[in-house]
C-alpha cells in the first residue's frame, strides 16, 4: 500500500488536484495554459518564514514539471507537439536551456518514441550538454516505454461500497495513497475477503511477490488488468491492522516513559475497527503485547521483518522501499512486508518527486541515495540486500524513538539534488544519540540498529537472516537482561578494564580471608606460647611469625596479580583487539570466540590457584618459623595447616563466584553478538559451568559449617571463632546461593541469546524457498 502522511499528503493532493483539472481541460477539447494552473510564487517578507517560502517554491516547481510532462503528452496526441526548449524559454525557473531537469528530457524522448519518431541520445546530449553525462548514464536504462509522468499514475475514480469491479464486490476503503486505493472486497467466485489494490496499469509487484511465500510477506493472490480502462488491480491477503505508519505516529505522541505494547495494540484495534472488522481480541499474543516493554515489541517486529527480507533476498528480490507505510499489520499485531513494486518509484532519478512525496528518501541507505542521484556514478544494479537492512534499521529506530536517526527534517530546505547530497553525507556519520530514557531500556537493540546503520555497507551485517537472529535474541527476556547496558555502567567499565576487574575479584576475598587467618593464627600462637615452659620463646616466635606473614603475602599476592594478568590477557585482546587485527572481522571473531571459551574457566582457575597458594602458605609458615627459631611444638604445624586449609577452601568458592559473575555479566556479553550461534562444544561448556557452580555452592556453605562442627566435636570453647564460623557459614550459604542462582540464569540467557529462531513466534528465522512445483491459491 502506498501511503503518505502529514504535509507530504497535503502537498501531493495539491499537485494531483491541479493535474486533474489540467487533464480535464484537455479532454474537453480546450488548450489550457500551464501558467494559469500554477500557484503564485511564495511571498517573502510578508509574514511567511523563509522555510515556508522555499517549500512553496519547491511545490510550484514540482507541479510545473508535471504540468509540462502532461502538456507535452496531450499536445502530441492532438498533433500540436511542442519542443522542450519552448517550455524552458517560457519558464526560466525550470533551469537553463542546456541543463533542464533530467525527467523532462526523458519524457520528451519517451513521447517521441511513442509517436514513432526517432529519439537519438547523441542528439539529446548535443541539445542539452549540461546533462550529457546523465543522459548517457540513465536514459538507456529506462527504456522506450517507461514514463516519468505522475499524471500517468493518477488514481482512477473512487469506488464506493456496493460497487463491483470484475468479480469483486467493494465492501469499504482500507487506505488511499498517491498512486493506488486499497479496498476491502469480497471475491465472488471463492467467497473470500481480500484487499483489492486498484491503480493505473503499471508495475510488476504481483509478479515479484509471486516468487515469495513467507509468513511475514503480504500474500498476493493474483493481478488482473482492465486494458480498456487502463487499470490494474491486485488482490491480496486481507490485513486489517493498518500499517506501521500509524504506529509511528502514536509513538511520537507518547512520552518515552509511557511507551509499551499498548501503542501497537491500540493502533491495530483502531485500524481494524475502521476497516469494518474486529481486531483479534482472542489472540493471546495481542493481549499479552499490551503489557510488554516497547523495546521488546520493536525487537519482535524487527525479527519478523528481517526474516521476511532474508527470504526475499534468497529469492533474488531486493525490496528497496522499506518504510512504515509498507509494513502492514494483521489483526493479531504481526508484521507483514508489502509493496515490492518500487522499480516504478525508486529505481531511477526521474521518479524523484514520487519518491520525495512518498517519504522513501528518508529511509534509503547512502548507496541507494547515490544510485537515486542521476549525477552519481553508482547504478541501481549495484545495490544489494544491505540497502534493505539499512532501511529496516531506520524504520525500527523511528519506531523505537519516535524520530529518525539522521535528522533529515533538519536538512537544507533546497532542491532535491541538494537534499540528496546532504542526506548522503549525513548517512556517512553516526546516527543522532537516542534520548537517555530510550537508550537505557533498549539494551542490545540499539547496538544492532547502529551496526545496521553503518554508512559503509561493508561494515553492516551482510545477511538479513543474521539480523533476524540478533533481533530474536533481543526479544527474549533473558537475552535482553543479559545484553541490556552491557557497554554502560559498571559492566561497561569492567569490560574496558578487565585486568583491574579480575584483580578485584581474586584479591579482595583472599585479602579478607588472609587478614582473618593472620589474626586467628596469631591469637592461637600467643595462647599456645603462654604456657610457662614456652613463654620465653614467644617474642622470637612472634617476630618470626610476622616476618613469614610479610614474606608469604609479599610473594602470594603478586603471584595472584601475575596470574590475573596472564589469564585475562586473551580476554583483553578480544575486547580491545590490536590495530593489526581490528581491521579483519574474521580475526576479531576468532579472538572473541577464544576469549569466551577462556573466560568460562576463569572462575575455576582463580579458585584452584587460590587453594594451591593457601596450602603452600600453610606449609611455609611452620617450616619458616622453625628455620628461624628452631624446633616447634607438634601443635604448631597442625595449627598452621588447619586454618589455611579452611580459608583456602573458602577462597576457592568466592573468587570462583565473583570471577564467574564478572565473566557472564561483563566479558562474555561484550564478546558476543546477539543471535551469534555458538558451536555445540561451547554450548556444552556454558551448560557445564552452571553445573560446576553447584559444587562451589557446597564448598561455600559446607566449609564454615563443617569447621564449626569439627571444633564443637573437639570441645573448643573459643567463642569468637565459633561465632564467626556460625555467622560466616549461614551468610556464606545465602550469598553463595544468590551467586549460584545468578550464574544459572546467566548461562541460560547466553544459550537463549545464541539460539536461532524466535520462540515468541514459534518459527525459524529463515524460511526455505518454495519448491518449483509449489502452488499458490488464487
Amino acid at each position: 500500500m502506498v501511503e503518505t502522511s502529514g504535509s507530504t499528503s497535503v502537498a501531493w493532493d495539491a499537485i494531483a488536484a491541479r493535474l486533474e483539472v489540467f487533464a480535464a481541460a484537455w479532454q474537453r477539447g480546450e488548450e489550457p495554459r500551464i501558467a494559469d494552473n500554477l500557484p503564485p510564487r511564495a511571498a517573502r517578507g510578508q509574514g511567511a518564514s523563509g522555510s515556508d517560502a522555499a517549500a512553496g517554491d519547491r511545490l510550484r516547481q514540482l507541479l510545473l514539471i508535471e504540468l509540462v510532462k502532461l502538456d507535452m503528452d496531450e499536445r502530441g496526441r492532438a498533433g500540436l507537439a511542442r519542443p522542450l526548449v519552448d517550455y524552458l524559454a517560457e519558464f526560466p525557473e525550470l533551469g537553463s536551456l542546456d541543463a533542464p531537469p533530467l525527467d523532462l528530457i526523458h519524457e520528451e524522448l519517451h513521447l517521441a518514441r511513442c509517436r514513432g519518431e526517432p529519439a537519438d541520445l547523441d542528439a539529446a546530449c548535443q541539445r542539452f550538454p549540461g546533462r550529457a553525462a546523465e543522459i548517457r548514464n540513465w536514459l538507456p536504462v529506462l527504456g522506450a516505454t517507461v514514463t516519468s509522468s505522475l499524471a500517468s499514475a493518477r488514481q482512477p475514480a473512487t469506488l464506493a461500497s456496493g460497487d463491483w469491479i470484475d468479480e469483486f464486490e467493494i465492501l469499504g476503503t482500507l487506505g488511499r495513497g498517491a498512486f493506488a486505493t486499497v479496498y476491502r472486497a469480497r471475491q465472488a467466485s471463492l467467497g473470500r475477503l481480500v484487499a483489492l489494490k486498484v491503480s493505473a496499469d503499471h508495475g510488476d509487484e504481483a509478479r515479484t511477490l509471486a516468487q515469495l511465500d513467507h509468513p511475514h510477506i503480504v500474500r498476493v493472490y493474483d493481478r488482473r488488468r482492465l486494458k480498456d480502462k487502463h487499470l490494474q488491480f491486485v488482490y491480496e491477503q486481507l490485513l486489517t491492522g493498518g500499517s506501521l505508519a500509524a504506529v509511528v505516529e502514536r509513538v511520537r505522541q507518547t512520552p518515552p516513559v509511557a511507551r509499551s505494547g499498548a501503542i501497537l495494540v491500540g493502533a491495530v484495534v483502531a485500524a481494524a475497527t475502521e476497516a469494518g472488522g474486529p481486531a483479534d481480541s482472542q489472540s493471546r499474543q495481542l493481549a499479552a503485547m499490551a503489557f510488554e516493554p516497547w523495546p521488546l515489541v520493536v525487537a519482535r517486529l524487527g525479527r519478523q521483518l528481517a526474516a521476511a527480507l532474508a527470504h526475499a533476498h534468497d529469492a533474488g528480490v531486493i525490496h528497496r522501499d522499506v518504510k512504515p507505510a509498507n509494513v502492514l499489520l494483521s489483526a493479531d499485531g504481526t508484521a507483514h512486508l508489502a509493496d515490492f513494486n518500487t522499480s516504478f518509484l525508486a529505481d531511477h532519478p526521474v521518479y524523484g518527486p514520487a519518491a520525495y512525496f512518498g517519504g522513501s528518501l528518508a529511509y534509503m541507505s547512502p548507496e541507494q541515495l547515490e544510485a537515486f542521484d542521476a549525477t552519481h556514478a553508482r547504478r541501481p544494479e549495484e545495490l544489494d540486500g544491505r540497502a534493505d537492512i539499512f532501511s529496516l534499521a531506520v524504520l525500527l529506530w523511528e519506531l523505537l524513538a519516535g524520530r529518525r536517526p539522521f535528522g533529515d527534517d533538519a536538512s537544507p530546505d533546497d532542491s532535491i539534488a541538494t537534499r540528496l547530497r546532504w542526506m548522503i553525507d549525513r548517512r556517512r556519520q553516526p546516527p543522532r544519540p537516542l534520548p537517555p530514557e530510550v537508550a537505557r531500556d533498549a539494551g542490545g537493540l540499539v547496538e544492532i540498529l547502529e551496526a545496521c546503520l553503518a554508512g559503509d555497507r561493508d561494515r553492516r551485517p551482510a545477511d538479513a537472516a543474521e539480523v533476524a537472529a540478533r533481533f530474536a535474541a533481543c526479544a527474549r527476556p533473558g537475552s535482553r537482561r543479559l545484553l541490556a547496558g552491557r557497554r554502560r555502567g559498571l559492566r561497561g567499565l569492567f569490560a574496558r578494564y578487565p585486568l583491574v576487574a579480575v584483580a578485584i575479584c581474586v584479591l579482595v576475598p583472599n585479602m579478607a580471608l588472609g587478614a582473618f587467618n593472620f589474626v586467628y593464627n596469631h591469637r592461637l600462637l600467643v595462647e599456645l606460647y603462654a604456657q610457662p615452659e614456652l613463654a620465653a620463646q614467644l617474642p622470637a616466635v612472634e617476630a618470626a611469625f610476622h616476618r613469614m606473614a610479610m614474606w608469604v603475602n609479599g610473594v602470594a599476592f603478586p603471584l595472584g596479580l601475575l596470574f590475573a594478568w596472564w589469564f585475562t590477557r586473551p580476554i583483553s585482546r578480544a575486547l580491545h583487539p590490536p590495530r593489526s587485527v581490528a581491521a579483519d572481522p574474521k580475526a576479531v571473531a576468532l579472538l572473541r570466540r577464544q576469549a569466551r571459551g577462556h573466560g568460562l574457566w576463569l572462575g575455576d582457575a582463580a579458585a584452584w590457584i587460590g587453594v594451591v597458594e593457601w596450602i603452600i602458605a600453610g606449609l611455609a609458615f611452620p617450616i619458616g618459623i622453625a628455620w628461624q627459631v628452631g624446633p616447634l611444638p607438634t601443635e604448631v604445624p597442625l595449627l598452621f595447616m588447619q586454618s589455611p586449609l579452611a580459608c583456602g577452601l573458602l577462597a576457592m568458592a568466592y573468587p570462583f563466584f565473583f570471577s564467574t559473575m564478572l565473566v557472564l555479566r561483563a566479558f562474555y556479553p561484550a564478546a558476543l553478538e546477539p543471535g551469534e550461534p555458538l558451536e555445540a562444544s561451547e554450548t556444552r561448556a556454558v551448560e557445564r559451568l552452571a553445573t560446576r557452580s553447584g559444587w562451589y555452592l557446597l564448598v561455600a556453605g559446607g566449609v564454615p559449617l563443617g569447621t564449626l562442627a569439627l571444633l564443637l566435636a573437639r570441645g573448643s570453647n573459643d567463642r569468637a571463632a565459633l561465632a564467626f564460623l556460625t555467622v560466616a557459614g549461614l551468610v556464606g550459604l545465602v550469598v553463595a546461593w544468590w551467586f549460584h542462582e545468578g550464574i544459572v540464569r546467566d548461562t541460560s540467557a547466553i544459550i537463549e541469546a545464541t539460539s536461532p529462531g524466535d520462540p515468541l513466534a514459534g518459527e525459524s528465522v529463515r524460511t526455505s524457498r518454495r519448491s518449483p512445483d509449489s502452488t499458490r491459491p488464487g
